[in-house]
């Protein structure tokens, strides 16, 4: 009963989002698998959600990744002290699906990403 009340407030932030939702089934897998996430804040789970769905989708899919993301951002409190994940975990995200679809990163964006740092001086 508390998995589907937290899963369908989810699914209405995804709404709001206007984001194409992958199969329900993703999310309630994600929360049988991570339980604690019941706990969490539901906004900055589909916020943290919403951003691996976007940058990562096979890892989205994978309830064990997707609720070690989320856990671990929101532990990390990324959201709220940062403003969202830090710059480099878009590139391990972007390296990951790159992989998983089997192409090179664009060098630009490597490059980008490598002087991130400086971004931020």
């Amino acid at each position: 009963m508390l998995i589907n009340q937290f899963i369908s407030k989810m699914m209405d932030k995804f709404k709001e989002y206007q984001i194409e939702k992958a199969e329900p089934g993703y999310f309630k897998a994600m929360i049988e698998k991570n339980p604690q996430l019941i706990k969490e804040n539901p906004e900055e789970v589909a916020d943290l959600w919403a951003t691996l769905y976007r940058q990562a989708p096979g890892l989205a899919a994978d309830p064990i990744a997707a609720g070690a993301f989320i856990t671990q951002n929101v532990h990390a409190k990324v959201r709220r002290d940062l403003g969202g994940p830090p710059i480099d975990t878009y590139k391990t995200l972007a390296e990951i699906t790159d992989k998983q679809n089997g192409e090179a990163s664009d060098p630009r964006f490597t490059e980008l990403f490598a002087n991130s740092s400086m971004l931020f001086a």
